[in-house]
Protein backbone atom coordinates (compact mmCIF):
# COMPACT_ATOMS: atom_id res chain seq x y z
CA UNK A 1 0.00 0.00 0.00
CA UNK A 2 1.03 3.65 -0.15
CA UNK A 3 1.96 5.87 1.91
CA UNK A 4 -0.05 8.47 3.76
CA UNK A 5 -1.22 11.40 2.90
CA UNK A 6 0.49 14.38 1.79
CA UNK A 7 -0.12 18.25 3.52
CA UNK A 8 -1.58 18.68 0.11
CA UNK A 9 -4.24 15.84 -0.10
CA UNK A 10 -2.06 13.72 -2.02
CA UNK A 11 -0.48 10.49 -1.17
CA UNK A 12 3.29 11.27 0.02
CA UNK A 13 4.59 9.43 -3.35
CA UNK A 14 2.54 11.09 -5.96
CA UNK A 15 3.07 14.96 -4.25
CA UNK A 16 7.13 13.61 -4.54
CA UNK A 17 6.48 13.19 -8.35
CA UNK A 18 4.30 15.96 -9.25
CA UNK A 19 5.40 19.66 -9.97
CA UNK A 20 5.69 22.58 -7.30
CA UNK A 21 3.05 24.87 -6.22
CA UNK A 22 1.78 26.66 -9.07
CA UNK A 23 3.16 30.10 -9.93
CA UNK A 24 0.12 33.08 -9.35
CA UNK A 25 0.52 33.53 -13.26
CA UNK A 26 -0.72 30.14 -13.42
CA UNK A 27 -3.15 29.84 -11.07
CA UNK A 28 -4.80 33.16 -12.52
CA UNK A 29 -4.72 31.54 -16.25
CA UNK A 30 -6.27 28.60 -14.83
CA UNK A 31 -8.95 31.03 -12.57
CA UNK A 32 -9.96 32.75 -15.77
CA UNK A 33 -10.13 29.37 -17.86
CA UNK A 34 -12.78 28.14 -14.93
CA UNK A 35 -14.48 30.95 -15.04
CA UNK A 36 -15.10 31.61 -18.93
CA UNK A 37 -16.08 27.85 -19.07
CA UNK A 38 -18.85 28.06 -16.28
CA UNK A 39 -20.30 31.56 -18.12
CA UNK A 40 -20.28 29.12 -21.20
CA UNK A 41 -22.18 26.70 -19.51
CA UNK A 42 -24.21 29.25 -17.73
CA UNK A 43 -25.31 30.98 -20.71
CA UNK A 44 -26.18 27.77 -22.59
CA UNK A 45 -28.02 26.57 -19.73
CA UNK A 46 -30.25 29.91 -19.84
CA UNK A 47 -30.85 28.89 -23.29
CA UNK A 48 -32.76 25.76 -22.88
CA UNK A 49 -36.32 25.42 -22.01
CA UNK A 50 -36.81 23.55 -19.17
CA UNK A 51 -40.68 23.45 -19.66
CA UNK A 52 -42.73 23.25 -22.57
CA UNK A 53 -42.58 26.23 -25.41
CA UNK A 54 -44.73 27.47 -27.92
CA UNK A 55 -43.05 30.21 -30.48
CA UNK A 56 -46.45 32.07 -31.75
CA UNK A 57 -46.20 33.82 -35.70
CA UNK A 58 -46.24 37.39 -33.77
CA UNK A 59 -43.05 36.28 -31.83
CA UNK A 60 -44.50 35.38 -28.59
CA UNK A 61 -43.27 32.66 -27.12
CA UNK A 62 -45.22 31.16 -24.44
CA UNK A 63 -44.04 28.66 -21.68
CA UNK A 64 -46.12 26.26 -20.39
CA UNK A 65 -47.57 22.21 -21.08
CA UNK A 66 -48.31 20.35 -24.42
CA UNK A 67 -51.62 18.21 -23.81
CA UNK A 68 -51.99 16.87 -27.29
CA UNK A 69 -50.54 17.40 -30.79
CA UNK A 70 -53.30 16.59 -32.69
CA UNK A 71 -53.28 14.77 -36.67
CA UNK A 72 -54.54 18.31 -38.24
CA UNK A 73 -50.73 19.38 -37.13
CA UNK A 74 -52.43 21.54 -33.97
CA UNK A 75 -51.07 21.90 -30.13
CA UNK A 76 -53.66 21.62 -27.30
CA UNK A 77 -51.37 23.79 -25.25
CA UNK A 78 -51.24 24.72 -21.58
CA UNK A 79 -49.70 28.22 -20.52
CA UNK A 80 -47.80 28.71 -17.04
CA UNK A 81 -49.69 29.54 -14.22
CA UNK A 82 -53.26 28.54 -15.71
CA UNK A 83 -55.26 25.60 -14.38
CA UNK A 84 -58.12 23.59 -15.88
CA UNK A 85 -60.09 25.40 -18.44
CA UNK A 86 -56.98 27.63 -19.89
CA UNK A 87 -55.71 25.47 -22.34
CA UNK A 88 -55.14 26.95 -25.75
CA UNK A 89 -55.62 25.55 -29.51
CA UNK A 90 -52.62 26.21 -31.55
CA UNK A 91 -53.28 25.68 -35.51
CA UNK A 92 -50.38 25.68 -37.66
CA UNK A 93 -50.80 28.89 -38.69
CA UNK A 94 -50.43 30.09 -35.42
CA UNK A 95 -46.86 29.01 -35.34
CA UNK A 96 -44.09 30.57 -36.14
CA UNK A 97 -41.83 29.31 -39.19
CA UNK A 98 -38.40 29.05 -37.08
CA UNK A 99 -35.04 28.59 -38.49
CA UNK A 100 -33.19 25.25 -39.99
CA UNK A 101 -36.55 23.23 -39.44
CA UNK A 102 -36.54 24.02 -35.15
CA UNK A 103 -40.30 23.38 -33.87
CA UNK A 104 -42.45 25.49 -33.22
CA UNK A 105 -43.61 23.59 -30.16
CA UNK A 106 -40.67 22.31 -28.38
CA UNK A 107 -40.55 19.85 -25.05
CA UNK A 108 -38.69 21.38 -22.30
CA UNK A 109 -36.64 19.13 -20.33
CA UNK A 110 -38.92 18.07 -17.95
CA UNK A 111 -41.33 16.75 -20.50
CA UNK A 112 -37.83 15.07 -22.15
CA UNK A 113 -36.69 13.25 -18.60
CA UNK A 114 -39.83 11.44 -18.88
CA UNK A 115 -38.47 9.60 -22.09
CA UNK A 116 -36.13 7.88 -20.31
CA UNK A 117 -35.93 4.48 -20.45
CA UNK A 118 -34.28 1.69 -18.28
CA UNK A 119 -32.81 -1.00 -20.91
CA UNK A 120 -30.97 2.05 -23.36
CA UNK A 121 -29.69 3.58 -20.71
CA UNK A 122 -27.88 0.78 -19.13
CA UNK A 123 -26.98 0.33 -22.53
CA UNK A 124 -25.19 3.67 -22.55
CA UNK A 125 -24.08 3.33 -19.12
CA UNK A 126 -22.15 0.05 -20.39
CA UNK A 127 -20.96 1.55 -23.67
CA UNK A 128 -19.40 4.32 -21.30
CA UNK A 129 -17.98 1.56 -18.86
CA UNK A 130 -16.68 -0.08 -22.20
CA UNK A 131 -14.82 2.93 -23.78
CA UNK A 132 -13.07 3.65 -20.11
CA UNK A 133 -11.45 0.20 -20.09
CA UNK A 134 -10.51 0.15 -23.55
CA UNK A 135 -9.00 3.08 -23.44
CA UNK A 136 -6.24 1.74 -20.59
CA UNK A 137 -5.60 -1.21 -22.63
CA UNK A 138 -4.88 1.28 -25.35
CA UNK A 139 -2.21 3.37 -23.02
CA UNK A 140 -0.89 0.30 -21.87
CA UNK A 141 0.01 -0.60 -25.57
CA UNK A 142 1.59 2.79 -26.39
CA UNK A 143 4.04 2.52 -22.96
CA UNK A 144 5.19 -0.96 -23.93
CA UNK A 145 6.34 0.58 -27.14
CA UNK A 146 8.56 2.88 -24.39
CA UNK A 147 9.52 -0.35 -23.11
CA UNK A 148 7.39 0.74 -19.77
CA UNK A 149 5.56 -2.47 -18.63
CA UNK A 150 2.53 -2.12 -16.77
CA UNK A 151 0.42 -5.23 -15.09
CA UNK A 152 -3.62 -6.01 -15.90
CA UNK A 153 -3.66 -4.06 -12.47
CA UNK A 154 -2.08 -1.16 -13.29
CA UNK A 155 -2.90 -0.67 -16.30
CA UNK A 156 -6.93 -0.71 -15.64
CA UNK A 157 -6.53 1.28 -12.13
CA UNK A 158 -3.96 4.20 -13.24
CA UNK A 159 -6.12 5.05 -16.28
CA UNK A 160 -9.44 4.57 -13.80
CA UNK A 161 -7.53 6.91 -11.13
CA UNK A 162 -6.73 9.58 -13.57
CA UNK A 163 -10.22 9.64 -15.12
CA UNK A 164 -11.84 10.08 -11.59
CA UNK A 165 -9.94 13.50 -11.52
CA UNK A 166 -10.78 14.43 -15.52
CA UNK A 167 -14.28 13.86 -14.74
CA UNK A 168 -15.09 14.13 -10.98
CA UNK A 169 -12.10 16.06 -8.91
CA UNK A 170 -10.91 19.62 -9.13
CA UNK A 171 -7.50 19.57 -12.04
CA UNK A 172 -9.87 18.58 -14.64
CA UNK A 173 -7.74 16.86 -17.43
CA UNK A 174 -4.44 18.14 -16.80
CA UNK A 175 -4.77 16.71 -13.26
CA UNK A 176 -6.11 12.97 -13.93
CA UNK A 177 -3.38 12.83 -16.79
CA UNK A 178 -0.18 13.51 -14.57
CA UNK A 179 -1.67 11.50 -11.56
CA UNK A 180 -1.40 8.33 -14.51
CA UNK A 181 2.11 9.88 -15.34
CA UNK A 182 3.03 9.93 -12.23
CA UNK A 183 1.95 6.48 -11.17
CA UNK A 184 3.29 4.70 -14.03
CA UNK A 185 6.78 6.05 -13.35
CA UNK A 186 6.98 5.13 -10.19
CA UNK A 187 9.98 2.95 -9.03
CA UNK A 188 10.05 2.39 -13.16
CA UNK A 189 13.15 5.30 -13.76
CA UNK A 190 11.33 6.61 -16.94
CA UNK A 191 9.27 9.64 -16.22
CA UNK A 192 9.72 11.66 -19.49
CA UNK A 193 8.63 8.11 -21.18
CA UNK A 194 5.34 7.92 -19.18
CA UNK A 195 4.69 11.38 -19.33
CA UNK A 196 5.13 10.73 -23.71
CA UNK A 197 2.83 7.93 -23.23
CA UNK A 198 0.40 9.36 -21.45
CA UNK A 199 0.32 12.59 -23.92
CA UNK A 200 0.31 10.38 -27.29
CA UNK A 201 -2.60 8.27 -25.75
CA UNK A 202 -4.37 11.95 -25.50
CA UNK A 203 -3.17 12.59 -29.19
CA UNK A 204 -4.41 9.08 -30.87
CA UNK A 205 -7.61 9.51 -28.70
CA UNK A 206 -8.22 13.02 -30.27
CA UNK A 207 -6.57 12.10 -33.70
CA UNK A 208 -9.38 8.61 -33.67
CA UNK A 209 -12.32 11.24 -33.39
CA UNK A 210 -11.02 13.35 -36.03
CA UNK A 211 -10.87 10.60 -38.32
CA UNK A 212 -13.53 8.81 -37.75
CA UNK A 213 -15.65 12.61 -38.34
CA UNK A 214 -13.53 12.97 -41.22
CA UNK A 215 -14.92 9.63 -42.71
CA UNK A 216 -18.42 10.45 -41.52
CA UNK A 217 -18.80 13.96 -43.44
CA UNK A 218 -16.95 12.95 -46.81
CA UNK A 219 -20.37 11.56 -48.18
CA UNK A 220 -22.35 14.81 -46.77
CA UNK A 221 -19.78 17.53 -48.37
CA UNK A 222 -22.17 19.14 -50.55
CA UNK A 223 -24.74 19.14 -47.39
CA UNK A 224 -24.21 23.24 -46.09
CA UNK A 225 -25.72 22.01 -42.95
CA UNK A 226 -22.50 19.93 -41.81
CA UNK A 227 -19.57 22.58 -43.81
CA UNK A 228 -18.77 23.69 -40.24
CA UNK A 229 -18.38 20.28 -38.73
CA UNK A 230 -15.86 19.64 -42.15
CA UNK A 231 -14.41 23.15 -41.64
CA UNK A 232 -13.00 21.69 -37.48
CA UNK A 233 -12.59 18.45 -38.67
CA UNK A 234 -10.48 18.53 -41.64
CA UNK A 235 -8.80 21.45 -40.27
CA UNK A 236 -8.07 19.81 -37.65
CA UNK A 237 -6.59 16.23 -39.11
CA UNK A 238 -4.39 18.65 -42.08
CA UNK A 239 -3.06 20.40 -38.95
CA UNK A 240 -2.15 17.03 -37.08
CA UNK A 241 -0.70 15.55 -39.67
CA UNK A 242 1.45 18.44 -40.70
CA UNK A 243 2.44 18.39 -36.81
CA UNK A 244 3.32 14.86 -36.64
CA UNK A 245 5.67 15.37 -39.73
CA UNK A 246 7.44 17.96 -38.50
CA UNK A 247 8.28 16.75 -35.13
CA UNK A 248 9.09 13.72 -36.78
CA UNK A 249 10.72 14.48 -39.68
CA UNK A 250 14.80 13.92 -39.91
CA UNK A 251 14.96 16.69 -42.36
CA UNK A 252 13.47 19.54 -39.89
CA UNK A 253 14.88 18.20 -37.14
CA UNK A 254 18.26 18.48 -38.43
CA UNK A 255 17.58 22.22 -40.46
CA UNK A 256 16.18 23.24 -36.80
CA UNK A 257 18.88 21.80 -34.85
CA UNK A 258 16.67 20.27 -32.46
CA UNK A 259 19.34 17.92 -30.39
CA UNK A 260 21.20 20.73 -29.46
CA UNK A 261 18.89 23.39 -28.42
CA UNK A 262 15.83 21.23 -26.88
CA UNK A 263 18.87 19.90 -24.17
CA UNK A 264 19.91 24.25 -23.49
CA UNK A 265 16.05 25.07 -22.79
CA UNK A 266 16.09 26.27 -19.08
CA UNK A 267 14.88 24.59 -15.80
CA UNK A 268 12.97 21.96 -18.48
CA UNK A 269 16.08 21.19 -21.07
CA UNK A 270 17.07 17.54 -19.36
CA UNK A 271 13.44 16.49 -19.28
CA UNK A 272 12.17 17.90 -22.85
CA UNK A 273 15.38 15.90 -24.27
CA UNK A 274 14.11 12.80 -22.34
CA UNK A 275 10.92 13.31 -23.84
CA UNK A 276 12.10 13.82 -27.30
CA UNK A 277 13.70 10.47 -27.59
CA UNK A 278 10.65 9.04 -26.49
CA UNK A 279 8.93 10.41 -28.94
CA UNK A 280 11.24 9.45 -31.10
CA UNK A 281 10.89 5.39 -30.13
CA UNK A 282 7.31 5.53 -31.98
CA UNK A 283 8.89 5.41 -35.21
CA UNK A 284 10.34 2.36 -34.86
CA UNK A 285 7.08 1.09 -33.41
CA UNK A 286 4.24 2.52 -36.04
CA UNK A 287 2.28 -0.68 -35.54
CA UNK A 288 1.35 -0.43 -31.71
CA UNK A 289 0.75 3.81 -32.87
CA UNK A 290 -1.81 2.49 -35.72
CA UNK A 291 -3.44 -0.23 -33.69
CA UNK A 292 -4.06 2.45 -31.01
CA UNK A 293 -5.48 4.68 -33.47
CA UNK A 294 -7.95 1.49 -34.65
CA UNK A 295 -8.88 1.37 -30.86
CA UNK A 296 -9.64 5.40 -30.73
CA UNK A 297 -11.90 4.48 -33.91
CA UNK A 298 -13.43 2.03 -31.75
CA UNK A 299 -14.24 3.82 -28.76
CA UNK A 300 -15.64 6.62 -30.64
CA UNK A 301 -17.71 4.84 -32.58
CA UNK A 302 -19.27 3.28 -29.71
CA UNK A 303 -19.90 6.77 -28.21
CA UNK A 304 -21.77 7.83 -31.02
CA UNK A 305 -23.93 4.82 -31.08
CA UNK A 306 -24.53 5.74 -27.20
CA UNK A 307 -25.57 9.51 -28.46
CA UNK A 308 -27.66 8.23 -31.14
CA UNK A 309 -29.55 5.50 -28.30
CA UNK A 310 -29.92 8.89 -25.81
CA UNK A 311 -31.15 10.59 -28.63
CA UNK A 312 -33.61 8.00 -29.64
CA UNK A 313 -34.97 8.22 -26.34
CA UNK A 314 -35.38 12.02 -26.36
CA UNK A 315 -37.43 11.88 -29.87
CA UNK A 316 -34.42 13.65 -31.91
CA UNK A 317 -35.07 12.15 -35.55
CA UNK A 318 -31.67 11.39 -36.92
CA UNK A 319 -29.97 9.00 -39.04
CA UNK A 320 -27.21 6.97 -37.68
CA UNK A 321 -25.24 8.50 -39.93
CA UNK A 322 -26.04 12.20 -38.56
CA UNK A 323 -24.50 10.80 -34.71
CA UNK A 324 -21.58 9.63 -36.34
CA UNK A 325 -21.00 13.30 -38.51
CA UNK A 326 -21.73 15.83 -35.69
CA UNK A 327 -21.12 13.77 -32.04
CA UNK A 328 -17.42 13.26 -33.46
CA UNK A 329 -16.46 17.08 -34.03
CA UNK A 330 -18.11 17.87 -30.73
CA UNK A 331 -15.87 15.61 -28.50
CA UNK A 332 -12.66 17.48 -30.00
CA UNK A 333 -14.57 21.36 -29.19
CA UNK A 334 -14.97 19.30 -25.61
CA UNK A 335 -11.30 18.69 -25.22
CA UNK A 336 -10.64 22.27 -25.13
CA UNK A 337 -10.14 22.16 -20.93
CA UNK A 338 -12.14 24.84 -19.50
CA UNK A 339 -14.19 23.01 -16.94
CA UNK A 340 -13.46 19.87 -15.56
CA UNK A 341 -14.87 17.25 -17.53
CA UNK A 342 -15.61 19.66 -20.68
CA UNK A 343 -18.27 21.10 -19.10
CA UNK A 344 -19.73 23.86 -20.92
CA UNK A 345 -17.76 23.27 -24.11
CA UNK A 346 -19.56 20.23 -24.89
CA UNK A 347 -23.16 21.76 -24.14
CA UNK A 348 -22.23 24.64 -26.42
CA UNK A 349 -21.24 22.25 -29.06
CA UNK A 350 -24.15 20.07 -28.86
CA UNK A 351 -26.82 23.02 -29.27
CA UNK A 352 -24.35 24.45 -32.12
CA UNK A 353 -23.94 21.40 -34.03
CA UNK A 354 -27.49 19.56 -33.80
CA UNK A 355 -28.88 23.01 -33.85
CA UNK A 356 -28.10 22.90 -37.64
CA UNK A 357 -29.62 19.78 -38.17
CA UNK A 358 -32.58 20.77 -36.66
CA UNK A 359 -32.53 19.72 -33.28
CA UNK A 360 -33.48 22.60 -30.22
CA UNK A 361 -31.60 23.14 -27.39
CA UNK A 362 -33.63 21.68 -24.52
CA UNK A 363 -32.97 17.71 -26.11
CA UNK A 364 -29.45 18.78 -27.44
CA UNK A 365 -28.27 20.11 -24.16
CA UNK A 366 -30.16 16.81 -22.88
CA UNK A 367 -28.05 14.61 -24.61
CA UNK A 368 -24.85 16.03 -23.44
CA UNK A 369 -25.51 15.89 -19.87
CA UNK A 370 -27.23 12.82 -19.96
CA UNK A 371 -23.87 11.79 -21.71
CA UNK A 372 -21.70 13.48 -18.83
CA UNK A 373 -23.24 11.78 -16.34
CA UNK A 374 -22.37 8.43 -17.64
CA UNK A 375 -19.16 9.26 -17.40
CA UNK A 376 -19.16 10.54 -14.34
CA UNK A 377 -20.47 7.26 -13.29
CA UNK A 378 -17.76 5.22 -14.99
CA UNK A 379 -15.29 7.75 -13.37
CA UNK A 380 -16.40 6.83 -9.64
CA UNK A 381 -14.37 3.65 -8.78
CA UNK A 382 -11.46 6.14 -9.45
CA UNK A 383 -12.55 7.72 -6.25
CA UNK A 384 -12.21 4.26 -4.55
CA UNK A 385 -8.92 3.65 -6.51
CA UNK A 386 -7.45 6.89 -4.98
CA UNK A 387 -8.62 5.80 -0.96
CA UNK A 388 -7.43 2.66 -1.50
CA UNK A 389 -3.47 3.82 -2.51
CA UNK A 390 -3.92 6.43 0.39
CA UNK A 391 -3.73 4.12 2.97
Amino acid sequence: MGAGPSAAGLPQEVAAGTPGPASPRRRAFTLVLRVLGLLLLAWVLSRVPWRDRAHLAGGEVIAGTILEERSDGSFLFLPAGEGAGGERRFLPADLAVRPRGLPAVEEGVATLSRRLRAVPTLLVLLLAAAGVVIAALRWRLLLRAQGILLTRREALSFPVLGNFFNQVAPGGILGGDVLKAVYASRGRGNAAGCAVGVFLDRVVGLFGTVVLACAALLPRWNDPRFHGAAVLSYGVLLGGLAGVSLVLSRRVRSALRVERWVPRVPFVGGFLAEADAAVLLYRDHRGAVVLALGVSLLIHAAWCVANALLGGMLGIDLTPGDWFAVVPPILVVSAIPLFPGGWGMGEASYVLFLGLLGVPPAPAVAVSVLGRVMHVVTALPGGIVFLGRRR
